[in-house]
C-alpha cells in the first residue's frame, strides 16, 4: 500500500507530528572547538519546494551515518517552529530511513535579474549559473586577523547581463587553477546557495561553509545553458583589482597606508624582529639562476620532485626522461603536473638594493597572464627554465608596492631574500603612498655661475614616474628616468655645463650578473660587457704568450700572461674564463695565497668570445674589467649563503 507523505509546503506549527519525503540537496556541518555543533542541510520535496532542516550537537551520533547529500530520506515525526518560518528540527524521537525510490528534482533554480534589480531578499541565499568573462588575481585579504584569499569575478547569462561575484578561501584558488588549465574553453560558474551582498551595487559571494561552487560539472542544466550561450568566443581577461573593494575585513588600502609600517630597502636590511612591512621599490632585474617556475601537483599544489629511474642493466633503457615526478605530500608518482611562477626579483629604491621572491597568485596580478601559458603545452620538460619570456623582461624599471615579510632567517643569517605577501599596482594608489612618504617636491636654484643647488633631503633619490603620462612609466628603467631629468635640465640653461648637488647612492656595486646559460644561449650580445659570480674552478697556471708586432699605438709589452679558468653557479653551469695582462696575475696570486674550501668571485664587465663553433670564453678588457674578491659584496655574500655543506 503506498504511503501518504506531507508535502513541504503543508508544515505549519498546527500539529508537531509530520511524515515527509524529501531529498538532501545541501549538507554542511558547523564546527565549535573543533567539535561538530550541528548539521545543516537543504531538503526538497517532489513538487520542487525546500526546507532547512537541523540535526542539534546532542543527537549527531544518532543520525550522522543517515545523512548524506543527494539522499533520498523519510524522516517522521519532526517538529520545531521557529518565528514565522518553519525549520525542521530533528529529535531523540524522530525517524528516519532511506528510500529506494528517489527524487529526481535537483531544486536548482538560477536568476540573475532578480538580484540585479533588488527584488530579491538578501536574507535567502540563491543560486547562480554563469560564464567567466573577467577575472582578477587572487588577493590576500586580513579578515578577523587571518589572511584570506579573494578572488574577484564578472558572470554573464545568456542574455549577456553581468553580475559581479567573489569568492573566498578555496574557492578562489580552484577558480585560478581552472582558468590556468582551460584550454581556450568556456569555464561555467554554478553558485549554490550564494550570498546577495550590497556594495557600491550588487555582487553574489559564498557564505561560510554553506555554498558550493563547481565548474563545469555534469549537470544538465549546464549543457542547455552553454546551448544557448552568444557565439562570440569572448577572451577572458585577467584584470587588476579594485582597490577599494572590501570583504569583511580591513581593506587593502587600509593595510598598506594604515596598519602596516614603512620601510626602505636599507631599513629593511638593518631589521632585527620578525615583521611586516610596506617598501616602494623597483624592480632592476628578473634572477633567473634558480627558474622563473617550478612545477607543481595540480591536487595539492606542491612542488613535485625528479626521481630517477632504475636503469637497465643491459643498458636498453629507452626512456628519454630518465626520471619521473613525485608529490611528497599526495604520495603520487607522476602525478598531474600545473607549473606555477616563482620569480626572483631584484629590486632596489634610493637606499640600496634587495631580492624579493613571488610566488605564482601575486605574479598573475603583475603579467595579467597564467603561467601555463608562457611555458607553453610542454611544461613538464623543463629544458631551459633560465630563459626569461618577454613578458617578464617587461616588469623591468616598473615600481610597485611591496608587502613583505622579515623573517629571523633574514637577520640571524643574513638571508637578503623576502617573500612578498601582498602587492599593490594601481598606479594612483602608488602616487598617493609616495605624495604621503615624500611630500616635499626638491626646488632647483639656478646661480649665477649656472650650477644647480637642490634642497632635495638625504636619500631622497627615488625612481619616480610622475613627470611621465599615465601609460609611460611602465616602459622606461630607472636609467631612462634619470636620463630624461639631466635632459631636460641641460635644456633649461641652454647645454651650459651643469652641477647637482645629490646625496651619493652607497652600499651598491651597480652589478647586474648574467645568466651563465643565458651566455651559453647566445641570449647576451658580445658587443656588451657582462658580470658574472660564481664559484673559482679549474684554475690553471699563468702561460707567457708572444703577442703580435707592437704597433705604433701599442703601449703594451710584447710579451702578455694568460689564466685559464671556470666560474660555476649554483646550478652547476660551468662559464670558461680567460684572464690576461694584470687580472692575471692578480688572480693567481689570490688563488695561490688563499686556502678557503670555495672562493667566490665577481667578474666584472668582461667581454665575451665567440668563434665558428659557438661561445668560447669570456675574457678581460684590459684597463676596462676587474675582479672582485671583497666579501662584503651583496652578491658574494648571497652566493656563498646558498652553498649546500658539500665538497665540490
Amino acid at each position: 500500500m503506498a504511503t501518504n507523505f506531507d508535502k513541504v509546503m503543508d508544515l505549519s506549527p498546527a500539529k508537531t507530528t509530520w511524515k515527509i519525503k524529501v531529498k538532501i540537496i545541501h549538507l554542511w556541518r558547523q564546527y565549535s572547538a573543533g567539535d561538530i555543533d550541528s548539521i545543516e542541510m537543504v531538503l526538497i520535496d517532489s513538487n520542487g519546494d525546500t526546507i532547512q532542516a537541523t540535526v542539534n550537537e546532542d543527537v549527531v551520533p544518532i543520525f550522522e551515518s543517515f545523512l548524506e547529500e543527494d539522499g533520498t530520506l523519510s524522516p517522521e515525526y519532526l517538529i520545531d517552529i521557529m518565528g514565522q518560518i518553519v525549520e525542521i528540527s530533528f529529535l531523540e524521537t524522530t525517524r528516519v530511513r532511506s528510500c529506494e525510490s528517489s527524487i529526481e528534482v535537483s531544486g536548482f533554480d538560477p536568476t540573475y535579474r532578480d538580484i540585479l534589480d533588488g527584488s530579491l531578499n538578501s536574507d535567502y541565499l540563491v543560486d547562480v549559473i554563469g560564464q567567466i568573462v573577467e577575472v582578477s588575481p587572487i588577493e590576500v585579504v586580513t579578515v578577523n586577523g587571518k589572511d584570506t584569499n579573494k578572488i574577484s569575478l564578472e558572470l554573464r547569462n545568456s542574455n549577456d547581463e553581468r553580475l559581479q561575484t567573489v569568492l573566498w578561501g578555496v574557492f578562489a584558488t580552484d577558480v585560478m587553477e581552472a582558468i590556468q588549465m582551460r584550454r581556450n574553453h568556456a569555464i561555467i560558474c554554478v553558485i549554490r546557495f550564494g550570498k546577495i551582498n550590497v556594495w557600491k551595487g550588487k555582487f553574489i559571494s559564498n557564505a561560510y561553509n554553506v555554498s558550493d561552487v563547481s565548474l563545469n560539472p555534469p549537470m544538465v542544466e549546464v549543457d542547455d545553458f552553454i546551448a544557448v550561450l552568444p557565439k562570440d568566443e569572448l577572451v577572458l581577461p585577467i584584470v587588476d583589482p579594485k582597490p577599494l573593494s572590501v570583504g569583511c575585513g580591513v581593506s587593502q588600502k587600509d593595510d598598506f597606508f594604515v596598519h602596516t609600517p614603512r620601510k626602505t630597502i636599507s631599513q629593511l636590511s638593518d631589521a632585527r624582529h620578525v615583521e611586516k612591512c610596506i617598501v616602494m621599490c623597483t624592480i632592476a632585474a628578473i634572477d633567473s639562476d634558480m627558474g622563473w617556475y617550478y612545477l607543481s601537483c595540480k591536487v595539492c599544489a606542491k612542488k613535485v620532485l625528479n626521481v630517477p629511474n632504475d636503469f637497465d642493466e643491459d643498458g636498453n633503457d629507452d626512456d628519454p626522461i630518465m626520471f619521473t615526478y613525485y608529490c611528497p605530500k599526495c604520495k603520487v608518482s607522476n602525478p598531474k603536473l600545473l607549473p606555477r611562477y616563482k620569480l626572483h626579483l631584484i629590486v632596489l629604491d634610493s637606499t640600496g638594493n634587495s631580492k624579493f621572491l613571488l610566488f605564482d597568485n601575486l605574479a598573475l596580478q603583475l603579467l595579467h597572464q597564467p603561467c601555463t601559458e608562457l611555458v607553453g603545452p610542454n611544461g613538464d620538460e623543463i629544458e631551459e627554465p633560465a630563459a626569461i619570456p618577454l613578458a617578464l623582461n617587461n616588469l623591468i624599471g616598473k615600481t610597485y608596492l611591496f608587502k613583505v615579510g622579515i623573517e629571523r632567517e633574514n637577520y640571524l643569517y643574513k638571508h637578503d631574500t623576502c617573500i612578498i605577501s601582498k602587492i599593490i599596482t594601481n598606479h594612483d594608489i602608488i602616487t598617493e603612498f609616495q605624495t604621503i612618504v615624500y611630500p616635499k617636491k626638491p626646488s632647483v636654484t639656478y646661480t649665477c655661475d649656472n650650477s644647480i643647488l637642490s634642497d632635495a633631503p638625504e636619500g631622497s633619490v627615488m625612481v619616480s614616474d610622475e613627470s611621465s603620462q599615465e601609460c609611460e612609466p611602465t616602459d622606461l628603467t630607472p636609467a631612462k628616468r634619470r636620463g630624461t631629468l639631466f635632459d631636460n635640465l641641460e635644456a633649461a640653461v641652454d647645454q651650459n655645463s651643469l652641477t647637482r648637488k645629490i646625496q651619493p647612492v652607497n652600499g651598491s656595486n651597480f652589478l647586474c650578473c648574467a645568466n651563465f646559460r643565458g651566455i651559453k644561449r647566445g641570449l647576451y650580445h658580445p658587443m656588451y660587457c657582462v658580470d658574472l659570480c660564481g664559484a673559482l674552478v679549474r684554475v690553471g697556471d699563468l702561460i707567457a704568450i708572444a703577442t703580435k708586432l707592437a704597433q705604433p699605438a701599442n703601449i703594451y709589452n710584447s710579451i702578455l700572461y694568460s689564466l685559464e679558468f671556470s666560474l660555476i653557479n649554483l646550478g652547476y653551469t660551468h662559464i670558461q674564463c680567460v684572464a690576461y695582462g694584470a687580472l692575471a696575475h692578480r688572480l693567481n696570486a689570490f688563488w695561490r695565497g688563499n686556502t678557503a674550501d670555495v672562493v667566490v668571485t665577481v667578474l666584472r664587465l668582461w667581454r665575451i668570445d665567440w668563434g665558428e663553433g659557438g661561445f668560447n670564453y669570456v675574457t678581460n678588457m684590459e684597463g676596462g674589467s676587474d675582479i672582485l674578491f671583497d666579501s662584503n659584496i651583496p652578491e658574494i655574500q648571497f652566493f656563498k649563503s646558498q652553498i649546500p655543506s658539500i665538497d665540490f
